[in-house]
Parts: structure tokens; C-alpha cells; sequence
């Protein structure tokens, strides 16, 4: 998986939708959909992102580490 499959697994997975993570994160909606579409977002903001839900930036960007975040195993 990459970066923007990962991080539609765990909204999927969280139930998190576009407007409720732009909202919780502080940054618009277009800048969710730009990451849903293949624009990496800045290192701080990846770091956000992580915390948000609740695993590494590392599980964000790495294919193995990725699979263990969203499967939660």
C-alpha cells in the first residue's frame, strides 16, 4: 500500500471522514483530498497524522509497517 491508500484504510477503518480529519487536524478539506490523491503532506503534518491514529509516521509511509497500522497487528 502507499501513503494515500494507507490513509483511506484508516479512515475507513476509524470511520473518519474527509471533513471530520481537515476539522481535527486543522487543515482544509482540498488538503485531505490532495493527500487522498498522491501529494505527500509536510514531515510535521505526517507526524499529526500519525498521532491521530494512533500508530508511526514510519506506518504511514513504510509497506510493511503500513500493513501492521491498519490491520492493527
Amino acid at each position: 500500500m502507499n501513503f494515500p491508500e494507507t490513509l483511506q484504510k484508516m479512515m475507513e477503518t476509524k470511520g473518519v471522514t474527509k471533513y471530520r480529519l481537515a476539522k481535527d487536524l486543522g487543515v482544509s478539506q482540498s488538503s485531505v483530498a490532495n493527500w487522498l490523491n498522491g501529494s505527500s503532506p509536510h514531515p510535521f503534518m505526517l507526524d499529526k497524522i500519525a498521532a491521530y491514529f494512533g500508530c508511526s509516521a514510519i506506518a504511514l509511509k513504510e509497506k510493511s509497517a503500513k500493513d501492521r497500522a491498519v490491520t492493527g497487528g
